[in-house]
């Protein structure tokens, strides 16, 4: 039986307009320029947060597994040590996105099995 690992790293609104101006080359291939983008909703029942750019009327969205990608860059510019071996799955709740990574550490083995389908600790 392996030892997991559970970690939640949470961006708010605040905390993903400074990974679009930190992490540009990601966040331009997903349409976000830095300034560019006004407001922030999260939008938990659909999994992705819809923003305003500036100079446009309708919002634009992005899913959790994009935005996944934006935030772990993110966190490599800032130097918040991530796993590379944990599997990574990004969440979106009303008021926050949350990267969640999952940890198995076997002493006998270093296979790594999908351990997001099983129940995670209440936090």
């Amino acid at each position: 039986m392996p030892v997991l690992e559970y970690r939640v790293v949470e961006f708010d609104g605040a905390a993903i307009l400074r990974a679009i101006g930190a992490v540009p080359s990601i966040a331009e291939a997903l349409g976000l320029y830095r300034g560019a983008v006004e407001r922030i909703e999260f939008v938990p029942e659909r999994g992705v947060i819809a923003f305003t750019k500036r100079g446009h009327a309708a919002m634009a969205e992005i899913g959790a597994e994009a935005l996944g990608a934006l935030l772990v860059g993110y966190c490599a510019c800032i130097k918040v040590p991530l796993p590379r071996r944990g599997q990574k799955k990004t969440e979106i709740t009303s008021r926050s996105a949350l990267l969640r990574i999952a940890i198995a550490n076997y002493p006998e083995t270093q296979d790594l099995p999908r351990i997001f389908s099983r129940a995670e600790p209440a936090h």
